[in-house]
């Protein structure tokens, strides 16, 4: 618990730091390193050798750094797809059927939903400038969406969690965690929207208290499709990078599935 806490507020600093230093135009690029890690770990989950795992990483990052590059496929586009893929997800997660369908699905599969995903969030996040001249606050303020919903979901569920969301992906999740990192994500949005209205360019503020609230149990479906992932490969953790936290993709797990939605429903609402 200390060590998760005092990590937290170490990745905090860290990213406020940046944030506060770092122009959107050298910001953007830190997606980059971000998937780098991430593919990293899935790979190294996957057992595979030190010598594919680089190959395999590099590829999408050529991928992520032309679009980037504003040589890939047009933003709404990777909008709309990465939040169909999560749909899908969605509904297999209503019906029950995630676990079946990874112990059911050849495992390069998994791999192209790994790659897909994470990629088409981290392209998202590097496009934010076209929302907003304040590109660096409206991320900020996107990024913090979901990580207040973990947050608070995390306590919620620690102190008042008895009904359990997803027993077969993930032990420890619960309605009551649902609800209290819900309930955090609304009224970070509402303080958001009242301390830093610039940020939010050509988003209205409706626009983004709507994101957050469904950002908010989308991102817990990215939680429990990768705490499924882990049990399917038998990996209590990602990696190790972060302690008490596990791995970048344990931190980032609730990003890939909400920044699509997010970043959609900003350009089609507003």
């Amino acid at each position: 618990m200390i060590q998760r806490v005092l990590t937290g507020i170490a990745l905090v600093a860290v990213v406020l730091l940046s944030f506060s230093i770092l122009t959107f135009d050298v910001l953007r690029w830190v997606a980059l390193p971000i998937m780098a890690l991430v593919l990293w770990e899935w790979w190294g989950l996957r057992t595979m050798a030190w010598w594919w795992r680089v190959v395999l990483c590099f590829l999408p990052l050529i991928l992520l750094a032309l679009q980037i590059l504003g040589y890939g496929m047009a933003a709404p586009i990777l909008a709309l797809l990465g939040s169909l893929v999560w749909a899908g997800a969605g509904l297999l997660m209503v019906t029950g059927r995630v676990a079946r369908t990874m112990a059911a699905t050849p495992r390069w599969t998994h791999d192209i939903f790994v790659v897909a995903t994470v990629g088409i969030a981290m392209a998202l996040m590097a496009e934010m400038s076209l929302l907003s001249q304040q590109a660096n606050g409206l991320l900020l303020g996107t990024m913090a969406v979901v990580w207040l919903a973990d947050s608070g979901a995390y306590f919620a569920g620690r102190r008042y969690g008895r009904h359990l969301l997803a027993a077969a992906l993930s032990p420890k999740k619960t309605w009551e965690g649902l609800w209290g990192g819900w309930v955090a994500a609304v009224l970070f949005a509402l303080v958001w929207i009242g301390v830093a209205p610039d940020t939010l360019g050509s988003v209205s503020p409706m626009t983004f208290l709507l994101a957050a609230a469904l950002a908010a149990p989308v991102s817990v479906l990215g939680d429990l499709v990768e705490s499924g992932f882990k049990r399917h490969y038998q990996v209590k953790d990602s990696g190790g990078l972060l302690p008490g936290h596990g791995g970048v993709y344990d931190r980032v797990d609730g990003l890939v599935a909400a920044i699509p939605l997010q970043w959609g429903l900003y350009v089609w609402l507003s």
